[in-house]
């Protein structure tokens, strides 16, 4: 494995870091949406009153601000607005890097094939003559080396990006619904809404 990727040139090297990166980011993602987000997400939709709050056992900040809200007899809807903001943060963390990772790995496959085949005339040009075709194989190594590399880095982790984007979208709407919903049952039940 490591013969095959010193063929592949310098830029392989960078792919196969945004490849860990991406792993990893695809992983501990995964984890947090499947384990924490999911289960918050269903949990918040069973909130139909404020009395709810309290026997949620997932609690993000959103949920904590409702229930302080609760306590104090009281509801600050722009303050339950921002710490659902903060919430949506904080399930959105990694998404940029996810992002570039699947941009970028595909393009730096495409400039390590470029490289390959610069590779591949400088030899033609200083052989002077017929090249056999152990003398082009290097840079047709790096070249074919870097865009597949570039692709299968690139493309599971695009896949990955937008699918927990969509998952995401799904748990903001159904965060936003249940505060409103909470929120017109504290208006209904006499809380001091403000």
């Amino acid at each position: 494995m490591p013969g095959i990727l010193e063929k592949g040139g310098f830029f392989i090297w960078i792919i196969l870091l945004e490849a860990v990166i991406g792993l990893y980011l695809i992983l501990e993602r995964g984890v947090y949406f499947y384990f924490f987000l999911n289960r918050c997400k269903k949990d918040m939709e069973g909130i139909k009153s404020p009395r709810d709050l309290e026997e949620v056992k997932r609690k993000n900040l959103t949920v904590l601000a409702l229930t302080d809200a609760v306590a104090e007899k009281r509801v600050n809807t722009e303050v339950v607005q921002l710490v659902a903001e903060k919430d949506l943060q904080e399930a959105e963390r990694g998404f940029t890097t996810l992002s570039v990772i699947a941009q970028t790995a595909p393009l730096l496959g495409l400039l390590g094939t470029i490289t390959g085949l610069i590779r591949v005339f400088i030899a033609i040009e200083t052989l002077g003559g017929p090249a056999s075709p152990s003398d082009l194989a290097g840079g047709i190594w790096e070249a074919l080396l870097t865009t597949a590399a570039g692709l299968a880095v690139g493309i599971p982790v695009l896949i990955a990006y937008n699918y927990f984007s969509s998952r995401l979208r799904h748990y903001e709407r159904s965060l936003f619904i249940t505060i409103s919903r909470v929120i017109d049952e504290f208006r209904k039940e006499n809380y001091e809404v403000i």
